[in-house]
């Protein structure tokens, strides 16, 4: 988390956009600890039961995927944890498949 955190930091002023989806916390009090405990900006989702349910096919987190203004997948993926430059050069790559 404190590589999201540093990623949001660079991205700020841009035109990307961070959303995180916290699977891995069960409950509204322990999510906030953590966004507050890790100063995290973005949006951040918790899942729904129905929702944490249809994310079966997720093996890894975190799992990161990039989607344009019209939440298309932009081909651009990766699972496992990064450094906030290797998190830029995966936008780098999305934003080059943008047509």
């Amino acid at each position: 988390m404190p590589e999201i955190a540093l990623l949001e930091q660079e991205l700020e002023g841009q035109d990307v956009g961070i959303v995180a989806v916290l699977t891995d916390y069960r409950s509204v009090g322990t999510a906030i600890t953590l966004v507050e405990s890790h100063n995290l900006m973005m949006t951040n989702l918790l899942l729904s039961e129905d929702l944490y349910a249809s994310m079966s096919e997720v093996q890894y987190i975190p799992y990161v995927y990039f989607v344009d203004n019209e939440g298309r997948s932009l081909g651009v993926e990766f699972s496992s944890a990064k450094s906030a430059e290797e998190m830029l050069d995966y936008i780098a790559q999305a934003r080059a498949n943008i047509k």
